[in-house]
């Protein structure tokens, strides 16, 4: 009972806060840039699109989406957000 629940929020997390939020960190790399409020905000937003654009995606390819295909895409989409907030932030110099 309290696996499930632990499993729900983790899950939760991974799906609608994760890759917003290290979207919001590609989209603006410096701290003063966006209040924290506004970073978490804007990672629920942005979580959203990120996870239900590819999954469309997914499914129009002709895929299967199952947990294991939502797991690796929304895994592929934070990867690549992190590569891109790493790049930025080292172009930046901050």
């Amino acid at each position: 009972m309290i696996a499930e629940a632990v499993r729900a929020l983790a899950g939760l997390v991974y799906v609608l806060f994760i890759p917003g939020y290290i979207a919001t960190w590609a989209l603006y790399p410096k701290k003063d840039q966006v209040d924290v409020i506004e970073r978490i905000a804007l990672s629920f937003g942005l979580s959203l699109a990120l996870s239900v654009l590819p999954m469309i995606a997914l499914n129009y390819a002709g895929l299967a989406v199952n947990a294991v295909n939502v797991f690796l895409v929304i895994l592929l989409v934070i990867l690549v957000s992190s590569i891109i907030t790493l790049l930025r932030l080292r172009f930046l110099g901050s």
